[in-house]
């Protein structure tokens, strides 16, 4: 039967989850179960709350990337492999036992470990394996390492505690009867997932539980609100303001009303829906220019939305010549909350990028370079290139070439998708304007 709630290749190339969510062994031994008890116990702590990770047994990985055709684990006894590892997660504290999924990929035997956040995290583990009284340690992800949680990042731990990250929590005002079974598949077959391949016959409850998008109270099950907005027709009926709303002005912030829209449902069909109607404005403008042989081509509207997720930005303003995302109030409260969030988890890159640009765009260039250069400096910071990519950007746009060129010179090498192609626009602008003082 199968286990993973996500499809194989998605997993093992990091398209669905973050590569720092993500964990590979070449083998399997005695030395290596310690490690991975050790990250057993960090996914579970779930640090960053990201909602746990995986690790891979039988995929060598170089950089962060796995190294394929496989070398498997069809030597080896798997079935011993999986009681070694069960029995001795019983040796973490409170104990935590996760997903063990055998599996076929590319011909060769591995074996897959769906860590879950814990509901009941903090955990510890002993630092060695001996006998008699073991010395115990949290273990935390910073990035891709697993590491003891020590100082600073130990209090943080343990304030993290008694807080469950809003989607995870229990919704005790809906029932499993406000799920469609029908919205769960076909998301699940948007992205591939063996869970509703034809050949498994699963009932809807329990592919809820394998999704763990469900939580027992009581002696019954109730949805948690991950479940309810994406998998409830009307999500906004059981979480007020689970809605998108997009305003249409005349002419400039001042202009009359033209057009309010206002988008309901799942929430990735709500998102489908209002990028396909933002769309609608990205129209081109073409002029013709005197003794020129080509027109001018320009996008009248260039409107990228980057920031739906993120829980300050409500109200998107849609300018003739721009377009802004705004948190609801006062535009310092904004960043005071940016401010905040960036203090209790330091060493996330996506926050830092964030400061950076508003900074930047606040015309607090120097504020914005000392965030980047203490930054740049401290290793723990995950997604380390994208400061570098916001500040480059700030540069760029203050027309500071000389300095733009040395952040992009030094920008880490692990790119990927959506990052790379913006670092290749940064480079292509970044060219255009040396081009230009030629």
């Amino acid at each position: 039967m199968k286990i993973l709630p996500i499809n194989l290749d998605d997993l093992i190339y990091a398209l669905a989850v973050e590569s720092v969510r993500l964990e590979f062994k070449k083998t399997y031994s005695e030395p290596t179960l310690e490690q991975i008890i050790h990250t057993i116990c960090a996914f579970a702590n779930d640090f960053h709350n990201l909602n746990g990770g995986y690790i891979v047994i039988g995929i060598e990985e170089q950089n962060g990337l796995p190294i394929l055709p496989s070398v498997g684990l069809d030597s080896q006894n798997i079935d011993k492999i999986q009681q070694k590892i069960r029995g001795n997660c019983s040796r973490i504290a409170p104990k935590y036992l996760p997903i063990i999924s055998p599996e076929i990929y590319q011909g060769k035997q591995i074996l897959v470990i769906w860590v879950p956040a814990s509901d009941i995290r903090p955990h510890n583990a002993p630092i060695k394996w001996q006998k008699g009284k073991q010395e115990r340690a949290y273990y935390v992800r910073i990035g891709s390492e697993t590491i003891e949680a020590k100082d600073d990042i130990f209090t943080q731990l343990m304030q993290m505690t008694a807080k469950v990250p809003f989607d995870d929590r229990r919704n005790l005002t809906a029932s499993l009867d406000d799920l469609s079974p029908a919205l769960v598949r076909h998301f699940l077959a948007n992205i591939n997932c063996d869970l509703v391949a034809p050949n498994i016959d699963m009932q809807a409850i329990d592919l809820y539980r394998k999704l763990r998008i469900i939580y027992k109270v009581n002696g019954h099950e109730v949805p948690k609100n991950v479940a309810l907005l994406f998998f409830a027709n009307q999500p906004e009926y059981f979480l007020q303001g689970a809605r998108i709303e997009v305003v249409q002005f005349g002419d400039e912030a001042g202009g009359d009303l033209i057009e309010e829209k206002i988008f309901r449902g799942p929430l990735h069909t709500q998102l489908t829906q209002v990028l396909d109607y933002l769309n609608a404005f990205n129209t081109t403008l073409i002029k013709k220019v005197p003794n020129q042989a080509e027109a001018q081509k320009m996008v009248a509207f260039p409107f990228k939305i980057v920031l739906f997720a993120h829980p300050q930005y409500i109200v998107i303003q849609a300018l003739r010549e721009s377009g802004h995302l705004w948190a609801v109030g006062e535009r310092q409260r904004a960043i005071l909350n940016l401010e905040m969030a960036a203090k209790n988890v330091p060493d996330s890159g996506v926050l830092i990028a964030q400061l950076i640009e508003y900074k930047g765009y606040l015309e607090n260039l120097s504020a914005a370079e000392q965030l980047f250069t203490t930054s740049s400096s401290d290793l723990a910071i995950t997604d380390k290139h994208l400061p570098f990519i916001a500040i480059a950007k700030i540069f760029l746009d203050h027309n500071q070439t000389k300095k733009a060129s040395e952040i992009l010179a030094n920008v880490p090498s692990f790119i990927k998708g959506d990052d790379l192609m913006e670092l290749a626009v940064l480079k292509k602008r970044l060219k255009e304007a040396q081009e230009s003082k030629i």
